[in-house]
């Protein structure tokens, strides 16, 4: 509480915003973590490979899965199922973005306002510059830069984790969509 009190008036939306970037974390990790694209989905793989691939693939994939099984997979069915499941994945992702970026910038605004204090405790001194005074000043401006750090940085990492994730589950669907789409156009003999 003492560190609340010496980082000043920036350190309490510091702390709603590690609460709601905790919060956010947690909840993408129960739903982004169990996701995985499947292995082994190549620009060579056939029907067949892509349909047993899906078999194993995590229960958000099962639109995606059906509308891959049919004889002639529909474009629009597949593309719909598609971007379902990675919009899933994806919601509240810019949300940790915006939270990272903004606890970087609260963090930089508690300095700004730190040295400011400082600024003016050595403006209104005549003679000797009271060092109670100044350092109170400057507490504030290094607690809250580093609050704001300690903020940003998981946040951008976990950020980056699961990003990372959605881009290994949105290039499957891509993939094997097309695929599956370029096999359902040609003629029944060439087909894989």
């Amino acid at each position: 509480m003492q560190i609340m009190l010496l980082g000043g008036p920036v350190m309490w939306p510091l702390l709603l915003i590690s609460i709601l970037a905790l919060a956010v974390i947690v909840e993408r990790a129960f739903v982004i973590l169990p996701v995985r694209a499947p292995r082994g989905l190549t620009a060579g793989s056939s029907r067949t490979e892509i349909l047993k691939m899906l078999e194993g693939a995590h229960e958000s994939f099962g639109l995606f899965r059906e509308a891959a099984a049919e004889a002639r997979p529909d474009e629009i069915r597949l593309t719909a199922a598609g971007e379902d499941v990675v919009s899933k994945l994806d919601a509240r992702l810019s949300l940790l973005a915006a939270l990272s970026k903004t606890a970087t910038l609260l963090g930089l605004l508690g300095t700004i306002l730190g040295m400011i204090d400082t600024f003016a405790v050595v403006s209104e001194t005549q003679s000797g510059i009271d060092m109670a005074l100044l350092a109170q000043g400057l507490w504030q401006a290094l607690i809250t830069t580093a609050a704001g750090l300690i903020i940003a940085i998981p946040t951008s990492l976990a950020l980056a984790y699961y990003q990372g994730r959605v881009r290994d589950v949105a290039h499957f669907l891509t993939l094997s969509g097309n695929l599956l789409l370029d096999a359902g156009r040609k003629p029944k003999g060439e087909a894989s």
